[in-house]
């Protein structure tokens, strides 16, 4: 059995408290009903941006292509340009194996060896979790739709295991041996659900993230798992619940779910904490007490993200939205550049007639139509014009060229070549491709945001739901068992600390400021010294290399000579140095040079 969602708790049973929970009902169904005015606008919105991701044709596109005999051949090709586009920028943002960083509090660098232990637990947490796959949704969601919502909750989950069991056994030396399954808890932790944002909703006052006062989060879920939950003394009431009939496939997209129970949580602000209800079939009242979860201070467990955000709205601007007239406008040229081409290979031909009707004629490859005329022009065929493909091509490659600009998937970004942008200068290339990068850096850095605040979630719920004591690891991989206590009133960063498309960049400043001033450090006439250290410090930073490891101080200088001695080099006592670029004396002056000033010839 797993529990996720409402947790409800984490087994914690309650007082059954059937009718103060019901009087609940009338209020949280004239929420749902405000909340759901603006959440239907929302899902036709959603609806069309999956539509023109999946590269659909809509009834209009095709009203030109009449089911009539010249409707028959003409193209009606729609290739998944959104589609392409959308796939090349999430291979950008998306890092192959995503890790979290955990950094001591500030002020506390003592707790560096806890805040890696606890990375460390983090990331197991998460591969246990699948988050890799979870957030890859996530991602994909946020573009396809404008806006996606991950929900942080407490997950536990109990199996049949075998077991050997030894019984000791009277005048024997060795027990019985015999195996049963019993339950054991096979995990115990944080997990992550990406939310369909057709069953999210707000308050419509909202407009930002941080100015929700209510939430509705709709899943569905069988009898017998509300069952199971309600002898953990999660839910009560589940007896009432009626499966069936609770409306949920009103709207195009959504499957058939009459088999399941539709069930709703509301997370709305009171001024004693976040109150949590949970209602089935819009009609039972199966949970209404305050959230199991304490997240800095009074947070909903719901992490938002908009690529492309809109001033005072949650959902952003998706990119099927902005790209979709120019996906549309693809699909025409190219079918009219191909039904020219039929007509070219298949040329229509016009025969004599003592009647013309024109309405009759058939514009189609091959067809035969009726002409008066002159007899040697009875039969002829008709040849269209082939000039326009040039200009229907160039306007393609100026289609697909606005549909990179806009996209931000430039080809010098996404690895491909077009012939839409000037390559004859390296300064051009590298003006288009900083540009296109830096968009695409705004979207990360939203992403980047969100899983911050996702992983700040995680070790709350590890402060507060965990074991006082769970096995983990240290720097190098040694058993460093974590006291949950230690975490408790400190506020750890949490961080992405894989590559992304901002650290390639730093890296390529970092890179090139040391090449430029390593050409300056050996010019003096500047009168002043660069401060190479510290662009050192920021160039093994940028790589995650402590720079205090990586530049030590020099050893002394060697000594210029040895006391005592006659001759050979010179004396290190005071006074009796050599001045750099001097040639050393002799004693008594036995035809000893004099010293000659360097780059100087002697007199």
């Amino acid at each position: 059995m797993s529990t996720t969602a409402a947790d409800l708790g984490h087994g914690q049973t309650s007082t059954t408290r059937e009718s103060t929970m019901q009087d609940a009902l009338p209020q949280f169904l004239r929420d749902l009903a405000k909340a759901e005015q603006k959440h239907r606008e929302r899902c036709e919105r959603y609806d069309q941006c999956d539509r023109i991701y999946d590269g659909k044709l809509e009834p209009w596109h095709l009203a030109a292509n009449s089911q009539d005999e010249a409707g028959e051949w003409r193209s009606s090709l729609h290739p998944p340009y959104v589609f392409e586009k959308i796939q090349a920028e999430l291979a950008m943002l998306l890092d192959d194996k995503p890790i979290a960083s955990v950094k001591p509090p500030r002020g506390k660098p003592e707790l560096k060896d806890k805040a890696q232990a606890y990375e460390n637990k983090l990331n197991e947490d998460r591969r246990e979790d699948n988050y890799d796959e979870k957030i890859a949704g996530n991602y994909l969601q946020a573009l396809q739709r404008g806006v996606s919502c991950v929900k942080t909750s407490w997950a536990y989950e109990f199996a049949k295991v075998r077991q050997n069991i030894l019984t000791p056994v009277y005048g024997q030396a060795t027990p019985a041996r015999s195996v049963e399954a019993q339950d054991v808890k096979v995990f115990d932790r944080p997990t992550i659900t990406v939310c369909d944002m057709k069953d999210v909703m707000w308050d419509p006052a909202a407009t930002s993230p941080d100015t929700i006062t209510t939430l509705f989060y709709r899943t569905y879920e069988t009898k017998a798992s509300l069952k199971a939950m309600q002898a953990d003394g999660l839910y009560e009431n589940v007896d009432d619940v009626v499966v069936g009939g609770n409306g949920t496939t009103d709207r195009p997209g959504y499957i058939d779910r009459k088999d399941l129970v539709e069930v709703w949580e509301r997370w709305q602000h009171r001024r004693d904490g976040i109150q949590l209800t949970v209602v089935a079939s819009r009609t039972i009242v199966m949970r209404d007490q305050l959230s199991p979860y304490v997240l800095n201070g009074k947070e909903i467990p719901f992490s938002f993200v908009a690529p492309t955000p809109r001033l005072f709205r949650i959902d952003g601007k998706s990119e099927p939205e902005l790209i979709a007239d120019i996906q549309v406008a693809l699909w025409r040229n190219k079918n009219a550049r191909l039904d020219q081409v039929e007509l070219v290979n298949n040329n229509p031909f016009f025969a004599r007639d003592s009647e013309q009707d024109t309405d009759a004629w058939t514009w189609a490859p091959g067809a035969v139509n009726l002409t008066n005329g002159n007899p040697a022009d009875a039969v002829m065929p008709w040849s269209p014009n082939t000039s326009i493909f040039k200009p229907s091509l160039d306007e393609e490659q100026v289609l697909k060229g606005d549909m990179e600009t806009i996209s931000g998937v430039n080809p010098f970004v996404s690895g491909s070549e077009t012939s839409t942008i000037d390559q004859k200068t390296a300064t051009a290339v590298k003006a288009i491709q900083s540009m296109a990068q830096r968009r695409i850096l705004m979207k990360k850095q939203k992403f980047a945001n969100q899983e911050r605040q996702i992983g700040k979630h995680q070790l709350l719920l590890n402060e507060q739901l965990a074991p006082d004591v769970v096995p983990g690891y240290g720097p190098n991989g040694e058993p460093m068992p974590l006291q949950i206590q230690d975490i408790i009133g400190c506020t750890y960063e949490v961080e992405d600390a894989d590559e992304s498309l901002n650290r390639q960049e730093r890296r390529q400043e970092a890179s090139l400021m040391l090449q430029t001033i390593a050409g300056l450090m050996a010019l003096p006439q500047f009168g002043m010294i660069v401060n190479a250290k510290a662009i050192l410090e920021d160039f093994f930073e940028s790589y995650d290399v402590d720079p205090e490891a990586m530049l030590v101080e020099p050893p002394p200088p060697a000594p210029m000579g040895v006391p005592g001695l006659g001759g050979g080099l010179a004396s290190t006592q005071p006074g009796q140095g050599v001045p750099l670029g001097a040639v050393p004396t002799t004693p008594s002056g036995a035809g000893a040079p004099s010293s000659i000033p360097f780059g100087r010839p002697a007199a």
